[in-house]
């Protein structure tokens, strides 16, 4: 769980940073856009470690992005680059 919090509150952020700094806003977008999955990453890991099962909980990833949801309740776009539903993969 230590190296996701780095990568969404430092990495990912002086990424960001540089990229816009230079002048790569596409860059900039994909750093940004990493640093939010990389928190959903963080707070899931974090919910796993204090449960035993997950029995019951249907996880889905965008295999664009990598944006980790659970539950049975999903946004009809991802959250972080706006894929569509129908492309998430579910687990």
């Amino acid at each position: 769980m230590a190296g996701e919090e780095f990568e969404y509150e430092y990495l990912y952020k002086a990424l960001a940073k540089y990229a816009n700094e230079h002048q790569y806003p596409l860059a900039q977008q994909a750093y940004e856009g990493a640093g939010a999955a990389e928190k959903i990453h963080a707070a899931i890991l974090k919910e796993a470690a204090n449960v035993k099962t997950y029995e019951g909980t249907t996880v889905y990833v965008c295999p664009i992005c990598g944006y980790v949801m659970a539950g049975d309740s999903i946004p009809e776009r991802c959250p972080v680059c706006g894929g569509p539903e129908r492309q998430y993969e579910k687990f």
